[in-house]
């Protein structure tokens, strides 16, 4: 009997993991979250294409090994391509490859395929539409893939559509949050917090211009990315930059959250909002957009206050509200807190993606 009969050696999964992103953002934080959860079910190898990347993943999953790989800058990059082709999926049983969009890493896909590895392919975010070359060379990847997940419904059904895959064929699996209690907060007004990478699709220029209607707010942004420079200043031309400040990226957000009464999420794409989810834990009140996978962590009048996208005065007017009705934001955090302690645990993620793994590694060799 072999491995397609339904069983594998016993021990740790050999599983490698993918990542070509440029930045550490949620994508990653998930993934890494994911990996160390998983302990010694799975040996992990992280490969990928930036040397801080890699190695923060590498080190905050508890990765045997680490790889960094040169960015195939283009179709005629053989050597690149070579590279990718000897490196990525060698000596695993399983390939996760971590999309930051959803038509990435087109040549470590490549690489598992001629190797014959069963890959798992995670797609954490929905961006801008990409060649129809692109999107048709994802979609025959994603057919041979052993699963493709997304990291919440509206995801999973959107990715069906836009990649011509089988509806249902997209698992669901959300981005756990650790759901170790913590103490109960009080509100006590107008500290705001945002948290994601300082990028277009998050809005935090939306949050930004919305200060100006909110004289008595504060803010704090965490994150980095390409748009932070703009963002710092637009905050000094509006005159609102002596109450928004910027911490860059930090590993734990705790500590802010423990400063702040409401986490805003402007966001005019969201595939997840771990953001959101880490805020809701830790029992403050939400403000967010209605896009994305948002609607799904956030309950309207429940856990916190849903907004169209890009409408800065909307914003600012739900966060008046829960401003001016400290006691609602109060109910709001503690149904938060709730809410992704019942159905948005880590436990669950990996009891999912451990199963997920398994059932790759019965298709190796």
């Amino acid at each position: 009997m072999g491995r397609h009969d339904g069983l594998r050696a016993t021990g740790p999964i050999r599983l490698g993991v993918y990542v070509d992103s440029k930045e550490i953002g949620g994508a990653e934080a998930a993934v890494a979250r994911l990996l160390a959860a998983l302990g010694d079910e799975v040996s992990v190898q992280i490969v990928g294409t930036d040397v801080s990347v890699v190695h923060w993943l590498a080190q905050a999953a508890g990765a045997e090994s680490e790889t960094v790989i040169p960015v195939v800058r283009g179709k005629r990059d053989l050597i690149g391509m070579l590279r990718h082709c000897a490196r990525v999926g060698r000596g695993v049983e399983v390939l996760h490859v971590n999309l930051w969009h959803p038509w990435a890493a087109h040549y470590a896909l490549l690489a598992a395929w001629l190797r014959r590895v069963p890959v798992v392919v995670v797609v954490h975010a929905d961006l801008e539409e990409h060649s129809r070359l692109s999107v048709a060379v994802s979609r025959w990847f994603f057919r041979r893939a052993a699963s493709v997940v997304a990291v919440s419904r509206q995801m999973a059904r959107t990715l069906e559509h836009r990649a011509g895959l089988e509806p249902g064929s997209v698992l669901t699996v959300y981005n756990g949050i650790d759901t170790v209690s913590m103490p109960t907060r009080t509100q006590a007004g107008g500290r705001l917090c945002a948290l994601g990478r300082l990028s277009e699709e998050k809005g935090f220029d939306v949050l930004i211009h919305a200060m100006q209607w909110l004289p008595e707010a504060s803010l704090v942004v965490v994150g980095d990315g390409p748009e932070r420079e703009r963002l710092e200043a637009q905050a000094k031309a509006l005159g609102v930059g002596e109450r928004v400040s910027f911490t860059g990226w930090l590993d734990d957000p705790e500590p802010i959250f423990a400063q702040c009464d409401i986490l805003v999420a402007p966001s005019r794409r969201e595939s997840f909002g771990m953001a959101v989810a880490e805020a809701m834990r830790a029992g403050m009140a939400v403000v967010a957009t209605s896009v994305g996978g948002l609607p799904e962590l956030v309950i309207e009048g429940e856990t916190g206050l849903l907004v169209a996208p890009d409408d800065p005065m909307a914003l600012a007017k739900a966060v008046t509200q829960l401003i001016e009705d400290p006691e609602a934001a109060g109910r709001f955090g503690q149904a938060g807190r709730e809410r992704v302690m019942a159905n948005f645990s880590a436990d669950a993620t990996r009891a999912q993606m451990l199963e997920i793994y398994r059932r790759a590694a019965l298709r190796h060799g």
